[in-house]
């Protein structure tokens, strides 16, 4: 086999196994969380988007099956979708995908059709972190041994399992950052580019709010490097195209502006960005979450309670025949921050 086909080919085989251990961590799937079922009542349910329960009413199991699946006279009612979801706190890109799902079997509630669509999310977020990785490290073999790790993560895998939308808009976080990673500055203003970060920008939007958050630090940076190069003419592009995007995205969907601006989601965000008295707390949480649930407890904190920071350091090079490209130094850590690097077990 050529040298090049050797290692797509193993991509895929190693995925195929992935979706196979998916597969059975589904069938093991019995019991959802609340926000599970509000996943299929918004998506299906065309009275209401939420289920009344009087107290001490005795219910049937029609009551809940109304509310959970699609009925045959709505099936592909995608009308459905919109009003529950101007009512909700959430875009209804996700929504939409579930709700054609449900529409191939009406009057059956399924687990499996929410997991078929974030395997099927899972297996595009990993072809893009393998093009991702490849593009960092310019090495297919970094970008396998990531994917691999990655895929089998424990945080990765409950996230497949859990029916809402964070396996997507995973998705669309990979895309951009795949994307601007690609950017190449030339002559000649490249607008496809563009008009593909526009795209991928309004798929975000459309799937949850917080991809906003993501994509605003990405398009700083970038516009920064435009700035610092003095490529004037391509940030009124660039610009243009987030607009392009911002307004795409409200033309699609108008609750947009009230979800974020005067919803109870959105005021809870800007309160928290507003409140930077624990943030360094939070950003700590939010890594030994990540630590713990994605890394195997093989990284370390970004800030601890004293406020210690610390560096990340990349360097390429070869360890144990693995790490090939990635390699965090955490003896250098050990040696500046003695007191604060608590858990630098990576080497």
């Amino acid at each position: 086999m050529k040298e090049k086909y050797r290692n797509k080919v193993l991509l895929i085989f190693i995925l195929l196994i992935q979706i196979g251990i998916l597969i059975y961590f589904g069938n093991q799937k019995i019991n959802l969380h609340e926000d599970e079922y509000y996943s299929y009542g918004l998506s299906n349910c065309y009275e209401s988007g939420y289920l009344p329960i009087i107290n001490g009413q005795p219910l049937q199991i029609d009551y809940f099956l109304d509310y959970l699946t699609v009925s045959p006279k709505h099936k592909f009612d995608y009308s459905i979708v919109w009003r529950n979801q101007t009512m909700d706190v959430h875009p209804p890109l996700y929504y939409m995908v579930l709700h054609t799902m449900s529409s191939f079997i009406p009057k059956t509630f399924s687990i499996s059709s929410g997991i078929t669509i974030n395997i099927a999310f899972f297996v595009l977020a990993q072809i893009l972190l393998f093009c991702l990785v490849k593009k960092l490290t310019n090495s297919e073999a970094a970008a396998v041994v990531i994917t691999t790790v990655i895929g089998l993560a424990p945080g990765i895998i409950n996230m497949v399992m859990f029916i809402r939308m964070y396996m997507m808009v995973s998705c669309w976080v990979l895309l951009i950052s795949l994307l601007f990673s690609q950017y190449q500055m030339n002559y000649k203003i490249n607008i496809r580019f563009y008009l593909k970060i526009m795209l991928a920008s309004t798929l975000g939007a459309l799937t949850h709010y917080y991809f906003l958050i993501f994509l605003f630090f990405m398009c700083a940076f970038h516009g920064v490097y435009l700035l610092f190069h003095k490529r004037f003419k391509e940030i009124i592009v660039f610009v243009g195209s987030m607009c392009g995007a911002g307004i795409l995205s409200i033309a699609i969907f108008p609750a947009i502006t009230r979800h974020i601006f005067k919803g109870g989601r959105g005021k809870e965000a800007f309160s928290n960005a507003a409140n930077m008295t624990d943030f360094l707390d939070k950003v700590n949480g939010c890594f030994k979450i990540v630590s713990e649930e994605i890394f195997y407890k093989h990284s370390f904190y970004i800030f601890d309670k004293q406020r210690y920071y610390y560096i990340f350091i990349f360097k390429r090079e070869k360890v144990f025949g693995i790490y090939q490209k990635l390699c965090i130094h955490s003896w250098f850590l050990r040696t500046l921050f003695p007191y604060s690097c608590k858990d630098c077990s990576l080497l």
